[in-house]
């Protein structure tokens, strides 16, 4: 039988932003989980000194955790990791900006957010008033992370979308 932490996974990652600077710091977080790796870093066309680039992965289950422990350590990065391992039916995403911290949430098959009945508990306990309700489900969606990352996201990052295998 397989372990789960031996399964194979893919997924992208996209910076949106990464100050020039920080550059080689994004790089050496990669080597944490990449043993072979190229980044295309692209000037940004959004904010000055800065960088941004995607790429395509190719490794284990749990990768996207673990890189994005190290991105977040790195400041004013702003990015998004999608982990998909179809052979045991687990897919996540991961989003951070300084400003709201990391979303992390479950995926289905096809992108859409999946949530728990203990999530949907915590949400109701913890909004008693109906009219607070929209505000927390739409964070559970992660809205405020898509609303500031759509700033970033353009046609130039996802045409230069390069491939990035990686052996754990």
């Amino acid at each position: 039988m397989k372990s789960i932490s031996a399964t194979p996974a893919h997924g992208v990652i996209s910076i949106f932003i990464c100050p020039n600077y920080l550059a080689k710091a994004v790089e050496w977080a990669f080597q944490t989980q990449f043993q072979h790796f190229q980044i295309d870093w692209q000037p940004s066309e959004v904010e000055a000194n800065s960088l941004c680039a995607s790429l395509t992965w190719n490794s284990i289950h749990g990768t996207g955790a673990r890189l994005t422990s190290e991105l977040i350590k790195i400041p004013g990065l702003r990015f998004e990791i999608t982990e998909l391992a179809p052979a045991i039916g687990h897919h996540e995403r991961f989003a951070f900006t300084p400003s709201l911290g990391l979303l992390r949430c479950d995926m289905d098959a096809v992108g859409n957010s999946i949530f728990n009945e203990n999530q949907l508990q915590a949400i109701l306990s913890e909004n008693p008033n109906p009219l607070n309700l929209p505000a927390a489900i739409n964070r559970l969606l992660g809205v405020d992370w898509d609303m500031e990352l759509d700033t970033y996201r353009g046609l130039e990052q996802m045409q230069n979308l390069k491939l990035l295998n990686a052996v754990g």
